[in-house]
């Protein structure tokens, strides 16, 4: 398995893993708020700073190139799930202070 795919797997993974579990009242609220146009978008319902602490405990661990990062980036952007697309921002966002600290 490619690493790009390798860090993606555990991304989704955590974030499936630390969902909370939501009542059906609590998703509907969320649902109106966040106000999607698209009719597959789906949530875990991870506030955002849950999110970025996730990742940055990803970054740590893992080896990953920039040109890498952005394929994740890319990969994450394309999916209809609201958590996973923040993940994709807060994952670029740790190369981008990485090389700009260089």
């Amino acid at each position: 398995m490619k690493n790009t795919e390798r860090i993606y797997q555990e991304i989704k993974r955590q974030l499936e893993v630390k969902a909370p579990k939501l009542t059906q009242d609590q998703k509907s609220r969320m649902y109106r708020i966040l106000n999607s146009s698209n009719p597959n978008f789906e949530s875990y319902g991870l506030k955002l700073s849950e999110i970025e602490k996730l990742i940055r405990d990803i970054e740590k661990e893992q080896d990953c190139t920039y040109d890498e990062a952005i394929e994740i980036f890319k990969i994450l952007m394309k999916s209809n799930i609201h958590d996973e697309k923040f993940a994709g921002i807060f994952f670029l966002n740790r190369y981008f202070i990485i090389f700009s600290r260089r």
